[in-house]
């Protein structure tokens, strides 16, 4: 079984306690959990060997694939039946539609993100035009300003899918899940929104407390712990 990248102990400490034996890349027998493979290495898979990534799971794991989907079923259902993501926008194809929406009201923001980002990167909020490049890949969405919270604080669901087959199409979900608590309480402050996510990556190293200045929430000091929360559903 091939294991790469970054974030992978968890793994390896679990496959050294199972009689599994970790080998090279060309040599895997059973699984592969890594990057994409190629197409001829897609076409040579024996059909009792696994890998972690199906063909063209980009398309659904790309935040920018993803909304062009969605986006093209909202023109053939309707918006009612496919409202399920804010409104997006590809950048830099779409800076100008971004651009009038910001100017069009004081209170309109957008999250800016990486396509293919995960654990929070490279993530910002704001209403000004100039914060955002306008040559570099992005995606921007409308951002909610009234979201739903548990106990005032912001929070997420996250569930898990075993999909073996898609033709047929063929999708098992687990029973269980994780509720995830952004660490502190949801303010109406933009200034520090990204410090309200719910993502838990964001808060393994790092608490902050805050004080206001002016119409501004600035941080007023940190130091290292685990803050963010996470329950079972």
């Amino acid at each position: 079984m091939q294991i790469v990248d970054a974030a992978i102990w968890i793994k390896y400490n679990m496959l050294v306690h199972l009689p599994l034996i970790i080998v090279d890349e060309s040599l895997f027998y059973i699984g592969y959990w890594g990057r994409h493979l190629k197409s001829n290495q897609y076409r040579a898979l024996k059909p009792h060997q696994k890998v972690n990534h199906y063909p063209g799971a980009f398309h659904i794991g790309r935040k920018d694939r993803l909304w062009m989907h969605i986006e093209k079923q909202q023109r053939r259902f309707g918006e009612n039946v496919y409202g399920i993501m804010p409104k997006t926008y590809l950048l830099p194809k779409d800076y100008e539609h971004m651009r009038n929406y910001l100017a069009a009201s004081p209170s309109n923001h957008v999250i800016v993100k990486p396509p293919a980002s995960a654990r929070g990167t490279g993530i910002s909020v704001t209403r000004k035009i100039k914060d955002i490049p306008d040559k570099t890949q992005l995606i921007a969405q409308h951002y909610l300003d009234r979201p739903l919270t548990i106990n005032g604080a912001k929070f997420d669901l996250r569930l898990y899918a075993y999909v073996p087959s898609l033709e047929p199409l063929r999708i098992y979900i687990y029973e269980e899940g994780l509720v995830r608590f952004a660490s502190v309480p949801w303010v109406s402050f933009l200034a520090y929104i990204v410090f309200l996510d719910s993502n838990f990556s964001l808060f393994i190293y790092w608490k902050f407390s805050f004080k206001v200045k002016g119409q501004i929430m600035v941080i007023a000091e940190y130091s290292a712990c685990l803050v963010g929360q996470k329950d079972t559903l």
